[in-house]
Parts: C-alpha cells; sequence; structure tokens
C-alpha cells in the first residue's frame, strides 16, 4: 500500500512537479511589493499562483532571492517555494 499523496490534472502527476519543495511564503497581501528569501544551495526561488476574479493572473517576477509581484488578492495568490 503506497502513502502519501496524489493529485492529477489530465494525468499529469502535479505532486511529482512540485515536489521535492519547500514552501517558503503564501501571499495575499499587499497587493504589490516584493520580498527576499534566503534560499538552501542548489535551489532556486519559484511560485505558483491563482486568478483573481476577473480571471488575470498577478504579474510575477524573480530576480535571484528576491520575487515582486502585483495584483496578488486572497483569490489570485501567490505561493513562493524553493525547489530544484
Amino acid at each position: 500500500m503506497a502513502y502519501g499523496t496524489q493529485v492529477t490534472i489530465n494525468g499529469v502527476d502535479m505532486v511529482s512537479i512540485v515536489d521535492p519543495l519547500i514552501y517558503l511564503d503564501f501571499i495575499i497581501s499587499p497587493v504589490s511589493g516584493s520580498r527576499s528569501y534566503s534560499v538552501p544551495a542548489g535551489m532556486t526561488l519559484q511560485f505558483m499562483m491563482g486568478t483573481n476574479s476577473d480571471n488575470r493572473a498577478p504579474n510575477v517576477s524573480i530576480s535571484g532571492n528576491t520575487i515582486t509581484w502585483n495584483n496578488v488578492s486572497q483569490i489570485g495568490m501567490l505561493y513562493v517555494f524553493a525547489g530544484y
């Protein structure tokens, strides 16, 4: 018997896409801003995001260990993580 979590979308195993990773932040406010993080050696700063009520995704960019965003909301949230 296998243990763990399995999430598939259109036959794609989403857990293996984002694993292994280290969640660093979950951002729903402020609407615009930037943050810097300590990222473990060998990993890079990455993100996943939702869409807002107008079905538009937030604007997000990463430069080194700093993420910058615009139009983040409780619906269009931003997950920040370190991954391979």
